[in-house]
């Protein structure tokens, strides 16, 4: 299985060298040295990247334009923002833009690695959750194309001599799309289940 990829935006060597050295077990790490360079990584989109550490300066003004366009380009990936010390106006300025957390130094091996993993836990839930809503739509939309297959067989029926409970074969490869239409159907119609091989 593939390790998740990160994406540190940091321009001072040493943070993440360091920062390399404790994730680059775990993760899979890309490194941009400004927030430019970071946009124009998660624009191309030939990475799947699952979360971004993020330097921040005490100038806010220098880098929140560029964080909120990071976090407009981005929808899945957390950002965790960190600090070269602690400051309560950057973890409430990160925060209000939807960082996931932040940190300072002095940076601790254990605190960085549970953070990191908390988030990244954080995004699959967030994408299952994506993907059980889609899967939800597309059931919504089966079960309204089935209420009008059904409404035009009701009719059809009315219009000939079919037997009062017509036989239906429903072709389907996935069995529980099957079941759910033979279920929906069998109260009014003889259901035939087969799939396509």
């Amino acid at each position: 299985m593939s390790k998740p990829t990160i994406l540190i935006v940091d321009n001072n060597l040493q943070n993440r060298d360091f920062l390399e050295s404790i994730l680059s077990p775990y993760y899979d790490l890309v490194s941009a040295t400004s927030s430019n360079e970071a946009l124009q990584i998660l624009v191309a989109r030939k990475l799947k990247i699952r979360l971004i550490l993020f330097h921040l300066t005490k100038q806010i003004d220098t880098w929140l334009p560029l964080f909120k366009d990071i976090k407009a380009a981005t929808p899945f990936p957390e950002i965790l923002g960190y600090a070269d010390e602690e400051n309560i106006q950057l973890a409430v300025a990160v925060m209000k833009e939807g960082a996931f957390s932040y940190f300072s130094k002095p940076f601790s091996k254990i605190s960085i690695l549970r953070l990191v993993e908390e988030a990244i836990h954080q995004i699959n839930i967030r994408e299952r959750l994506e993907v059980y809503h889609q899967q939800e739509k597309i059931d919504q939309d089966h079960l309204a194309l089935l209420q009008i297959a059904r409404t035009k067989l009701n009719k059809y029926i009315l219009h000939s001599d079919a037997p009062s409970k017509p036989r239906i074969l429903i072709v389907e490869d996935e069995p529980l799309y099957r079941k759910a239409i033979a279920s929906f159907l069998e109260k009014d119609y003889q259901v035939i289940e087969a799939n396509n091989k």
